[in-house]
């Protein structure tokens, strides 16, 4: 294997399960360029007829067969695989068990994932991976900021956007949304964090990562579900987030919460644009998460006991 990804100039990171004999591999690549992307096809059918020149055997992280199965064919054989897909087509021709497995498979690059470090992904990595003396005190004051009425804060915030002439800009409500929810984001990706081997890591230094190519290249693909679900979340609180809008910004820099609280005034309310407007505030939401689902299930339930 090594000498095969030395023919394309690359390394891999690999750890093992001795009790089960099984072996992971993970090129180092960086599929948000194409040509990385051919090569890591080209790997990968390399690496199913190494498979299959020592008679081993071929899966998919965690038993998911939609990487595996554009594969099959290789180490299978066709006649195996034209096999099984006329047993699949006799007792379930609408592929409704197990669709895009085994039989008439998805593209094996159809679903890759490139993550890159959220604002807070620093701060969680440092403590998840390079424990401290006082980690949990610095964890535990940080969640306690949330415990502060938002009106608390109000008036110095206030000042310092006025004085920095930010009041009514689209600016300042970044910097007090991305404070806000810092203390969560840190919570949920340090949970995330924590639970991945440390051995992954370890075994990227060793083979000359960086610490930018450790975090990028290895941490971010195996923490996709965490990040996923931890800026799902922090979109939602933003996304809902009024009481700054109303006292931050006006006509500029207003969100769809100034707007919709413009239809209160002395003259009454304005039953109709009020409700389109609240439909219209709800709707972008209600489609991405029904879209992310599965990362956000994935990411707010990794670490649990299963």
């Amino acid at each position: 294997f090594g000498k095969m990804l030395a023919g394309y100039g690359k390394q891999a990171v690999h750890h093992a399960h001795a009790g089960a004999g099984e072996l992971h591999l993970r090129p180092v690549l960086d599929l948000r360029n194409p040509q990385e992307r051919q090569q890591f096809l080209e790997i990968a059918e390399a690496s199913a007829r190494l498979v299959k020149q020592y008679r081993g055997s071929l899966s998919g992280e965690h038993g998911d067969g939609r990487v595996r199965s554009p594969l099959l064919p290789l180490v299978l054989g066709e006649e195996v695989c034209a096999l099984l897909a006329e047993l699949k087509q006799t007792w379930d021709p609408a592929g409704i068990f197990n669709p895009g497995k085994i039989v008439r498979p998805s593209p094996i690059d159809q679903s890759l994932r490139a993550g890159l470090p959220l604002p807070d992904a620093p701060a969680a990595y440092a403590m998840a991976f390079f424990k401290g003396k006082h980690d949990k005190d610095i964890l535990m004051w940080m969640l306690s900021t949330k415990m502060m009425p938002a009106v608390g804060a109000l008036v110095p915030i206030y000042v310092l956007a006025q004085k920095s002439h930010l009041l009514d800009t689209q600016l300042a409500l970044i910097i007090v949304f991305t404070l806000s929810n810092l203390p969560i984001m840190v919570w949920m990706l340090y949970s995330h964090f924590k639970d991945i081997p440390r051995e992954i890591l370890e075994a990227a230094r060793m083979d000359g990562a960086s610490l930018w190519q450790e975090m990028r290249l290895v941490l971010m693909p195996l923490a996709m579900g965490g990040l996923a679900s931890t800026g799902l979340l922090c979109l939602v609180l933003s996304w809902n987030e009024a009481f700054w809008s109303l006292n931050l910004t006006a006509a500029k820099g207003g969100t769809l919460a100034t707007l919709i609280a413009s239809y209160s005034s002395p003259e009454g309310l304005f039953w109709a644009k009020l409700s389109a407007a609240s439909l219209m505030a709800i709707a972008p939401i209600l489609v991405f998460g029904w879209f992310s689902q599965k990362q956000l299930v994935q990411g707010l339930t990794f670490g649990a006991v299963k």
